[in-house]
């Protein structure tokens, strides 16, 4: 959730402001109007421009924008602060003003309506989740990477041979529960009803691009069927080994972290929206299998 400085480049006309969509005041907000000390004016994009958007019609937790015009201003941060309808970014656009807004899919397709490229600098700031950031693949940082331990390298194998007879000719993972030092299931991802259904009545995740609403699918994936094979065979699966050959979705890393497995190893892949986090804030150490040295 990193985010890098806006382009500090001289802006037309010498006049910046700062236009964005505040739900609500926490400190990711506040960090991020900090970071351009040089702007006193800020306006917020009013209830009048963002009606389309349903998951800002779903966020219990929005402030009405006239409401917050006071909250904010109660910081003495900013010498104007005004809610903006669609004439104001109208007449800002052709007063030539530059803006600066936070580089999301709200800001996005509402500002850019009203002014030119060339007239705003969207800052990659992470302040919420939405639409391109939910669906993104970020790069892991394993608390260990395993390169030469012949055990751990073993059971990936075994998760990888599962993962094998899987009929998913698209996508095939494997999973392996190890308790112990002892292997006590491996299983692989399958289609419901029956392993078939993917081929006699098409594949709905071919209908969406990889990581995007992942919950469409005929599939139960590797972890999920783990959990539900240790579930009905009466395993105790608290601090166990978990070996995944590609990273759990988020669903699945969920289940993982509430099942209280100790580590989760895996091979390739990515984290999605809050996989990563939930696995670590749940105390599971996360290690990197790689292959064998030559």
């Amino acid at each position: 959730m990193s985010a890098r400085p806006a382009d500090r480049a001289p802006k037309p006309n010498g006049k910046t402001i700062l236009i964005a969509y505040v739900p609500v005041v926490h400190t990711g907000y506040l960090e991020w109007f900090a970071r351009f000390p040089e702007v006193t004016e800020l306006w917020l994009l009013g209830r009048e421009l963002i009606p389309e958007y349903r998951a800002l019609l779903k966020d219990l937790r929005a402030i009405e924008p006239t409401a917050m015009v006071s909250l904010l201003h109660s910081l003495q941060r900013f010498s104007n602060i005004q809610v903006a309808t669609p004439a104001d970014l109208t007449q800002l656009a052709a007063s030539g003003y530059h803006v600066i807004a936070p580089d999301e899919d709200i800001s996005r397709q509402v500002i850019l309506q009203y002014f030119s490229p060339d007239q705003v600098t969207f800052d990659t700031v992470f302040l919420r989740w939405e639409a391109v950031r939910t669906t993104v693949a970020h790069e892991l940082e394993p608390d260990v990477e395993v390169s030469e331990a012949e055990f751990d390298r073993q059971m990936m194998q075994a998760a990888r041979d599962a993962a094998q007879h899987s009929s998913d000719w698209w996508r095939q993972v494997g999973a392996a529960l190890v308790i112990g030092e002892e292997l006590k299931l491996v299983v692989r991802n399958r289609h419901l009803p029956q392993d078939l259904q993917h081929y006699s009545d098409g594949d709905p995740r071919a209908l969406f691009q990889s990581g995007e609403q992942i919950e469409f699918t005929s599939s139960i994936h590797a972890e999920a069927e783990l959990i539900a094979q240790v579930a009905k065979q009466g395993l105790k699966i608290e601090g166990a080994s978990v070996y995944c050959t590609t990273f759990p979705c988020p669903v699945c890393a969920k289940l993982l972290a509430r099942a209280g497995i100790a580590k989760l190893y895996y091979s390739d892949g990515y984290s999605l929206l809050d996989g990563e986090n939930v696995l670590k804030n749940a105390g599971v150490q996360v290690v990197k299998v790689v292959s064998t040295p030559k």
